[in-house]
């Protein structure tokens, strides 16, 4: 049936294609810019009327202000540009070649109080276009939310929880700002929301996107301005403790060369309580509960360069560092209480010590060349180091037996990439992207543990990724619209261990994912079709197949021998006025989770290892729906999404569905008050849900926000109290085989969040910057 899938794909995309070659038989392709006095206007409304204004075609401008119109037949037509804020413009054309340029047309501001419109009219902020639903940022109260993470966390299909950002029915999703990659989450907390104009969510991206990215985020931001900018932001935490960032931007913007330099620190503290049940049913029916309070200090220094240089307007050199520089100590204490069929076996008090180092740092340089009017040649590549250490020092007090253990790890990991890319706008027949990458990692590193040396290791691995691929994409008549691609990836593996001399992982993967999409849009109303297959790959830290010790009766350990997971989807969405629609369905082959296993190396059945399985097969059916209008001083937003597993897994000797639907609502209500305040109340909600093995039981939260700008938006304050009333907490059961696992947390998510920025003449940097590596960045 899979393969069925591919070569079906395949074939509609070739269908596709000569499709649109007959399709070409339109009278006239209008084409030009819309903009203002600072630049291009994305998301307008462009129509095209006859004499007796009729309406003909319509079409929104690009991000870069840019529109096309095909279909325009010869004669007398009037063209009609407006945008919330401007003034609407007519302009009278007469069409009478095959292709015509139009030029720049220039929008004037309205004279009307751009509050006012708010009050009298509702402007879509959401909307589907092409293969992805955009958000138009910077004519909405999401530019003043605060950063680019408080705007994520407000778009339909997007979820940010725990300092984690989540695409409905996707999982984490790759984030670029404009074409350059965010690889380290962090990075969003210090964009500045005003920066932003739009956002686009991308469910199911094209070939010329790694196959392991199952969605990509894309942050378009506004246009630069010449000179010198600075930007200062101080950021304050008030919970259990006190902690707090610093962030100081820099940047320098001619004609031809943007240099830019940013420097973070951030201090946190943060405390915790676990407990976790652990029960096994073997010839023993052992029972474990572990109660772990723990506390932890954070400490980063993040640098940022770049420089960006225009050599002439068909050749720009961009060069980009990222450093972080980090550590973390977390003290951990409490104990473990151990029963053998209902009667005491052991008690173990504990306290540990752990401190890790985790330093990253990332060298891109991309080249981008213009050969001719239709051909453009991109040229990207990067290089990646992540080294990380960790000294655990553990003392437990047994009644069987006192020990103390000193565990110390390693690892470090260096990522090779390199891309190129050729564009060909081949006019009325489409526009065709085709190029290759190639990215190669290799990684070593140890574990020493003092009291069990059995489980000591030191490893090496290697992973090489050849990728080539073509994507088509045209118009086959004014508001229909196809892409389809297909990609071929060649990835090797290799994983071995030094100390036993033994090659674990030798194995090579050949495949292809191929992906098309239709989309259809006017004025009010956007849908879009879209079907791909992708991948999902162990990350190392699932491969290492090293025990890991956790205590005397519990360890950790990833599995060497994970097969990638092949994710087969389709996407429908809608957008019309107030109202977005998504529905999907996904096939899982060979997913990966979490399961735990007996402890073959322990003469004992009470201890036992976490680790990581392939499964046969899991499916999902998703529908998520976005309700969002205005009314006067009040704009409410409802999101409500469903989505409910199909799988089954072992259990005491049986087989059980775990199918139970996860059923989310957020409701965000933001109230602009006199003087320009602007009072957010935002309510989530979800319940108890099924995922693999995992039951996860749902939480509540209330977040209160409050936020305003001085001196025309360069000075900007933003108060907000997270988890009001202290509701959130966490909790998950894990079923499998003879086991039962408990996991109940609670940690600190009530908080007061003081930020205050000061911007001068704040933009964009320039940097032209692609990373090759996107999703590999995602596996360290």
């Amino acid at each position: 049936m899979l393969k069925r899938m591919k070569y079906l794909i395949l074939i509609i995309f070739i269908i596709c294609y000569q499709v649109s070659l007959f399709s070409q038989n339109q009278q006239a392709t209008l084409k030009g810019y819309i903009i203002d006095d600072n630049g291009p206007i994305a998301f307008a409304n462009i129509t095209i009327m006859n004499t007796d204004s009729v309406l003909q075609l319509g079409i929104i401008s690009s991000n870069d202000g840019s529109f096309e119109l095909n279909d325009v037949s010869f004669g007398d037509k009037v063209m009609q540009v407006s945008f919330l804020g401007y003034q609407k413009k007519q302009v009278p054309i007469h069409v009478d070649s095959s292709d015509m340029s139009l030029g720049l047309i220039k929008l004037n501001p309205s004279t009307i109080d751009i509050k006012e419109i708010n009050v009298k009219g509702n402007t879509s902020v959401f909307f589907v276009k092409n293969d992805r639903l955009i958000t138009n940022v910077s004519n909405s109260s999401l530019s003043t939310i605060g950063n680019a993470k408080d705007v994520l966390d407000k778009l339909p299909s997007v979820f940010v929880k725990d300092e984690e950002i989540e695409v409905f029915g996707k999982g984490t999703p790759s984030i670029y700002i404009n074409n350059r990659k965010v690889y380290d989450i962090s990075e969003l907390d210090d964009f500045d929301s005003q920066r932003i104009k739009s956002i686009e969510v991308i469910h199911n991206p094209g070939a010329k996107y790694d196959a392991e990215e199952q969605s990509v985020i894309v942050i378009k931001t506004k246009d630069n301005v010449n000179g010198f900018s600075a930007k200062i932001l101080e950021q304050t935490k008030i919970g259990k403790y006190l902690s707090d960032k610093e962030t100081i931007d820099l940047s320098y913007n001619s004609n031809n060369l943007n240099v830019s330099t940013s420097y973070t620190h951030s201090y946190a503290r943060t405390k915790w309580i676990e407990e976790e049940t652990y029960t096994i049913d073997s010839d023993t029916l052992w029972n474990q509960y572990i109660y772990s309070p723990g506390k932890a200090k954070f400490k980063l220094n993040k640098f940022k360069e770049s420089i960006d240089y225009t050599i002439n307007e068909n050749n720009t050199l961009g060069l980009r560092y990222l450093g972080f520089f980090s550590s973390i100590a977390r003290n951990l204490g409490g104990y473990d209480d151990v029963y053998a069929d209902g009667n005491l076996y052991d008690y173990v008090a504990v306290e540990s010590l752990v401190k890790t180092k985790p330093n990253k740092q990332l060298l891109n340089l991309s080249y981008d060349t213009k050969l001719n009017d239709q051909l453009s040649f991109n040229l990207y590549a990067d290089y990646f180091n992540t080294q990380s250490t960790t000294d655990q020092s553990t003392e437990e007090i047994s009644q069987e037996d006192d020990q103390y253990v000193l565990v110390n790890t390693e690892s470090n990991y260096d990522m090779y990439a390199i891309k190129g890319i050729f564009n060909y706008n081949a006019d009325n027949y489409g526009t065709f992207d085709f190029g290759q990458e190639i990215i190669r990692t290799d990684g070593n590193g140890y574990y020493e543990n003092s009291l069990y040396s059995s489980y000591n290791s030191q490893y090496k691995s290697k992973e090489e990724n050849y990728a080539t691929f073509i994507s088509y994409s045209n118009k086959l008549k004014s508001n229909l619209n196809i892409k389809a691609g297909i990609r071929y990836e060649k990835r090797i593996q290799y994983y071995k261990d030094v100390i036993d001399n033994e090659v674990d992982v030798d194995r090579e993967d050949n495949k292809f994912y191929p992906n098309f999409s239709l989309s259809y849009h006017t004025n009010r109303l956007s849908m879009s079709l879209s079907a791909g297959i992708r991948a999902k790959r162990p990350s190392f830290a699932n491969l290492n197949g090293n025990n890991v010790y956790v205590n005397q009766f519990l360890y950790q350990a990833g599995n060497s021998n994970l097969k990638q997971q092949e994710i087969y989807s389709i996407d429908y969405k809608l957008g019309y006025s107030f109202l977005n629609l998504s529905l999907g369905y996904i096939y899982n082959k060979n997913p990966f989770s979490s399961t735990i296993i007996e402890n073959s190396s322990s003469s004992s059945s009470s201890t036992s290892i976490l680790t990581y399985d392939n499964y046969k097969s899991c499916q999902n059916l998703n529908a998520l729906i976005t309700l969002k209008h205005s009314f006067n001083f009040y704009e409410p937003q409802l999101t409500t999404s469903i989505s409910k597993p199909i799988f089954k897994a072992n259990y005491n000797g049986e087989m059980l569905d775990r199918n139970k639907p996860s059923i989310a609502i957020n409701f965000y209500n933001n109230f602009n008050l006199p003087k320009d305040y602007i009072l957010s109340l935002d309510f989530n909600y979800q319940n108890s849900f099924d995922s693999y093995i995992k039951r996860i039981e749902g939480y509540k939260e209330l977040d209160i926000r409050l936020r305003k700008s001085f001196f025309d938006k360069k000075l900007s304050v933003n108060i907000s109290i997270q988890d009001v009333f202290d509701w959130v907490e966490s909790k998950s059961i894990k079923k499998i085989d003879d086991y039962t696992f408990v996991q109940h947390a609670k940690r600190e998510t009530q908080y007061i969040d003081f930020r205050i920025a000061y911007s001068f003449n704040n933009f964009k940097n320039t940097y032209k910057d692609k990373h090759v590596s996107s999703s590999e960045l995602n596996r360290f």
